[in-house]
């Protein structure tokens, strides 16, 4: 009986010490039908409203290769990655850390390779992140000839985020409720009795 409860209590510990971690999702309008042209640049703008990383988006394009932009309120580059040509609707999977309270606008760079669509709903927003602009169109990498509105919804779609992202060195709390666990299954083994060779 004392066995089954330290493997118990040694599994409850193991398990307690694991970080939680949360997904969370902005999908977007179902589907992006209209053909772009003529803007440099087109996205979304939204704000990180906790840390969490970026891990992946739908880019809706008309097929060219691209280079995608994460950048940040001043409009400097803060990550980037190049999509390949004949994926008009791809899945692109990053690891981008978000600082809470920043604001990022994710953008493709190729000339007239976006899908966009009309949108005229309320401005999604989740626990992680919440879109500020749905419709970031401009020629140029700065404020200045940018058109934003939220009548449209440009390029990106199923923005997923995650937070709680385990690291490679577990933390104290960790460590703590590993040896706790690992502690009371070597007390049990050493209190059990010896058999007797009778």
């Amino acid at each position: 009986m004392r066995s089954k409860f330290a493997f118990s209590l040694a599994v409850l510990a193991l398990t307690v010490s694991a970080p939680a971690v949360a997904q969370e999702v902005i999908t977007g309008p179902p589907a992006l039908t209209g053909s772009e042209f003529g803007w440099a640049y087109s996205g979304i703008e939204f704000q990180a409203l906790q840390d969490v990383s970026l891990v992946s988006f739908t880019f809706n394009n008309q097929g060219n290769s691209d280079n995608i932009l994460l950048l940040d309120e001043s409009w400097n580059t803060v990550h980037s990655i190049s999509t390949a040509a004949g994926q008009p609707v791809s899945t692109v999977s990053v690891d981008w850390l978000l600082n809470g309270g920043d604001v990022y606008r994710l953008v493709r760079t190729t000339q007239g390779n976006s899908l966009y669509d009309s949108y005229n709903g309320l401005l999604p927003q989740n626990d992680h992140l919440a879109i500020t602009n749905s419709g970031f169109f401009s020629n140029s990498l700065t404020s200045t000839g940018s058109f934003d509105t939220n009548d449209f919804w440009s390029t990106f779609t199923n923005i997923t985020t995650v937070n709680g992202v385990a690291s490679a060195v577990p933390e104290p709390a960790t460590w703590a409720m590993m040896l706790l666990g690992f502690g009371a299954v070597g007390f049990q083994l050493r209190r059990r009795k010896q058999p007797s060779l009778a």
